[in-house]
């Protein structure tokens, strides 16, 4: 089971939109800010990044 089955998503795919949804920002935008911080980064880095940088 991959993290993000274990909370809830098919995978990462379908955990960034869910991203983009909640904090209103383009998909596009989303992955962006994901392909440079990494998938270490989706649970902390990317939404801290998101909120903080008002995008």
């Amino acid at each position: 089971m991959s993290v993000y089955e274990r909370y809830g998503f098919k995978d990462r795919g379908e955990y960034l939109m869910q991203v983009s949804v909640d904090h209103n920002v383009p998909i596009e935008v989303i992955r962006a800010y994901a392909s440079r911080l990494g998938k270490k980064e989706d649970f902390d880095g990317l939404i801290r990044a998101v909120e903080n940088e008002g995008i």
